[in-house]
């Protein structure tokens, strides 16, 4: 439960970045922003590590599901080619 809520957390404060990004906002936020997902991508590491000895496997990261979307759209332009 903590990997996936944890990921849920990070979304929401990286959306926050993407918006301030693309249409500005407060410096102030930002920051506190851009530190919350610091300190987040730390304790998904220590999260990390302790999950990934045996007999447990390690769920994937944030960065990495952020691309799964990425991955998927790339595969669904094959399926529509192949007419599936």
């Amino acid at each position: 439960m903590l990997p996936g809520l944890m990921n849920f957390i990070m979304y929401c404060v990286d959306t926050y970045l993407t918006d301030y990004k693309l249409y500005g906002g407060s410096l102030l936020k930002y920051s506190v922003n851009k530190g919350a997902m610091w300190y987040l991508k730390y304790m998904e590491g220590i999260l990390h590590q302790a999950l990934s000895i045996a007999p447990f496997s390690a769920p994937a990261t944030y960065e990495e599901t952020k691309l799964w979307p990425r991955a998927l759209s790339a595969t669904a332009i094959i399926w529509a080619k192949a007419g599936c």
